[in-house]
C-alpha cells in the first residue's frame, strides 16, 4: 500500500517498477491520489480535461481514456512477468476481489469492470482500466470508485470543441460509486477485503528501498513536466470562430506550428510558436474581434 497521496510519485513508481531490468514475483499496488485528472499516454489533454478545471493533470505510459482522481477513488495495479501475464484472468481475479467488498462486479467491455445483474445496478462501471507491456513485465492497473465526487469529475472532464486529432478519445460509460451500493464501504475497507482476496493477507507499506530516492524525484519531475504532460500529446489542429474570421490553429509538441486565419489577420502570426492553451486561444479570439470592431488596424 502506498500511503500518500502525490499522483505524480505513484505515476513515477509504476514506470519504474516497469521498466526495472529485474526479476520480480507480481507485485499488487494500492493507493489514493489527491485530486487531480490522469489522461493516457495517446490522448490529447486539451480534448479530454475542461479548460475550467483545477486539478492538475498527469499523463500516464499506458494506453486508454481519461479518469479523475480524489480521495474517494482506489487504485490498483497488477506488474506481473510478461511469461505470467493473463489479461482476462487478472480482471477476473480484481472482478472477484471487489466482489469479495459486497458489490457483485464482473469484467465488461474495453476491460472495465461493471455491477453485476444483481446489483440492481447492471451496465454500471466501478473500475476503468488500461495496461503498458514492457520488455520484461507488464503494467495492468485501474481504478475503482469507492465514494468519489462525480459532480467533480464530470466537471473536470470534457475539453474544447473544434480539436481535429488522431488521438485516442475517451470513451464515456454509466458510473457509480460502491459505497452508492453498499452503504458503508470505504477505501480502508475495500483495502482490506482485496488485499485478502487477492494475497490472503494485509496490506503492507511499500518499501521504500526498492526504488532510490534520486531515480524516483528524477521521474517525477520528468512526468510533472510540461513536455511529457502536454508536448507528447500527437499532432492536431484546433479551429475557432468568431463573426467574421475562421481561425486554424496547427499545435505540434505542445507548441503553435501555425495559425492560418480566413481572411487573413497577421496579426495573429505573434502567438506562433508559444505553447498551446486555453487563454492563448482566448488571446487569439481577441485578435481577431478587435480587428473585427475596427480598434486593431492591419
Amino acid at each position: 500500500m502506498l500511503s500518500d497521496l502525490s499522483a505524480a510519485r505513484h505515476l513515477a513508481i509504476e514506470t519504474l517498477l516497469l521498466e526495472a531490468d529485474a526479476d520480480f514475483d507480481p507485485i499488487l499496488l494500492l493507493y489514493v491520489n489527491d485530486r487531480s485528472v490522469i489522461v493516457g499516454r495517446n490522448q490529447n489533454p486539451w480534448r479530454e480535461v475542461a479548460s475550467g478545471c483545477t486539478a492538475p493533470v498527469f499523463r500516464r505510459i499506458s494506453g486508454g481514456g481519461t479518469v479523475f482522481h480524489d480521495a474517494g477513488n482506489l487504485n490498483w495495479s497488477l506488474i506481473v512477468p510478461r511469461t505470467a501475464h493473463d489479461h482476462d484472468a487478472e480482471l477476473a481475479m480484481m472482478a472477484e476481489a471487489i466482489s469479495s467488498c459486497g458489490v457483485p462486479v464482473v469484467p465488461g467491455e474495453r476491460g472495465g469492470l461493471y455491477c453485476a445483474a444483481s446489483t440492481g445496478h447492471a451496465g454500471s462501471k466501478v473500475s476503468g482500466t488500461a495496461r503498458r507491456i514492457g520488455s520484461k513485465l507488464v503494467l495492468h492497473h485501474g481504478t475503482l470508485l469507492v465514494s468519489m465526487n462525480l459532480a467533480d469529475m464530470d466537471a473536470c472532464l470534457g475539453g474544447a470543441s473544434g480539436i481535429d486529432d488522431n488521438a485516442v478519445a475517451s470513451v464515456p460509460a454509466r458510473v457509480i460509486n460502491l459505497a452508492d451500493i453498499q452503504p458503508g464501504v470505504s477505501i480502508d475497507s475495500v483495502v482490506g477485503d482485496i488485499c485478502r482476496h487477492v494475497a490472503g493477507a494485509r496490506p503492507l507499506s511499500f518499501p521504500a528501498a526498492m526504488i532510490p530516492q534520486q531515480l524516483l524525484e528524477t521521474e517525477m519531475q520528468r512526468l510533472e513536466s510540461y513536455d511529457w504532460v502536454y508536448g507528447s500529446t500527437p499532432p492536431f489542429s484546433h479551429t475557432v470562430r468568431t463573426e467574421r474570421h475562421t481561425a486554424r490553429i496547427a499545435v505540434g509538441a505542445g507548441l503553435v506550428q501555425s495559425i492560418d486565419v480566413v481572411p487573413e489577420a497577421t496579426a495573429a502570426a505573434v502567438l506562433a510558436g508559444a505553447r498551446y492553451s486555453a487563454g492563448l486561444v482566448d488571446t487569439l479570439l481577441r485578435i481577431l474581434s478587435a480587428i473585427e470592431s475596427g480598434t486593431n488596424e492591419e
